[in-house]
């Protein structure tokens, strides 16, 4: 099953670490400001509640120094995701001007890494692997100048998962996590990692660690949801039951997930005999989607006819 980390969910986490290594945000932007480096402390304050008030300040600033290279870098950490081309415009800028940056090659490598889901979620294979091959050419880049650089290695070894290299992935975020043992983030990803490669026993020992140094609960709905995808994986269907549960109640009706929380709780109710509870989960799943059953079934699982058997529509689902 395809880790699911979605748009809101990174949200969440560029909310408490940001993309690039920025410096921490004023207790009070300047009230008018006028020069370069008060516009990029305005800009700073502004990064994560006013995403078009931070642009146009950093804008500001490179108006007034074109050739501050921090500026640039500050810009194009805010537009990334979303204006991914941008983002690579305002980092390679950057890059220009200064080239032993190695955060620049951080984010711009993070731009490209956003660029390659986006093509790939088109169909667009060529596209998607040259993104993701330069991505991680950046991700290499930024190492090279800053090997105490946690950050680069847990994002190269995401792009190499996303690449199918899963041993180079879980080696990067081993790296990362000997930097920083404290960082939740380099288990979590070096969970999706071991999940990825069937090493589903590892997957939830990083998922497990990763949520006891979180404490923020939206943060912590991703990684009970990820463990219960490896439990369910490896036959502990009731302890995927348990995760999924936690996970919804944690997401306190956001639904981050969409409808995929329930449609893979009710999966792993199926597996263990539970037809009862399967359909009512599945018929959550349907209420929240509000797409009908076959649209969920397809997003889930792949369209009808896929030769592997994997997922049912949920007329179906005590037909297993």
């Amino acid at each position: 099953m395809k880790n699911i980390r979605t748009p809101i969910v990174y949200a969440a986490i560029l909310a408490s670490i940001a993309v690039v290594a920025l410096p921490a945000p004023a207790q009070t932007p300047p009230k008018s400001p006028t020069t370069a480096a008060e516009f990029i402390a305005s800009g700073t304050y502004k990064q994560f509640s006013d995403k078009a008030g931070a642009i146009a300040d950093f804008t500001h600033a490179i108006e007034l120094d074109p050739k501050n290279a921090e500026a640039y870098m500050d810009r194009g950490q805010v537009k990334t995701p979303g204006d991914d081309d941008g983002a690579i415009a305002d980092f390679t800028k950057a890059i220009e001007l200064n080239p032993r940056l190695a955060e620049a090659f951080r984010g711009r490598g993070m731009a490209k890494k956003w660029k390659s889901d986006l093509e790939d979620a088109k169909g667009d294979v060529e596209g998607a692997k040259r993104d993701l091959d330069s991505a991680i050419a950046d991700f290499t880049r930024a190492i090279e100048m800053a090997p105490q650089l946690g950050d680069a290695f847990r994002d190269r070894g995401d792009a190499k998962k996303a690449k199918g290299d899963f041993d180079g992935a879980v080696g990067d975020l081993t790296r990362a996590i000997e930097i920083d043992p404290k960082n939740f983030t380099y288990f979590a990803w070096r969970g999706d990692a071991k999940k990825a490669k069937g090493d589903y026993d590892g997957a939830v020992a990083d998922y497990t660690k990763s949520i006891e140094l979180v404490a923020e609960p939206t943060l912590q709905t991703q990684e009970y949801y990820n463990r219960g995808d490896a439990k369910k994986a490896k036959g502990d269907y009731d302890g995927a039951v348990a995760d999924y549960t936690k996970a919804i109640e944690l997401d306190d009706g956001n639904h981050m997930h969409g409808p995929t929380a329930y449609i893979h709780r009710g999966d792993a109710k199926k597996a263990k005999g539970d037809f009862d509870g399967a359909i009512a989960d599945y018929t959550k799943a349907i209420a929240i989607e509000d797409a009908g059953e076959v649209n969920i079934f397809v997003a889930v699982h792949g369209p009808p006819g896929r030769s592997d058997g994997a997922g049912f529509p949920v007329k179906l689902a005590t037909m297993d």
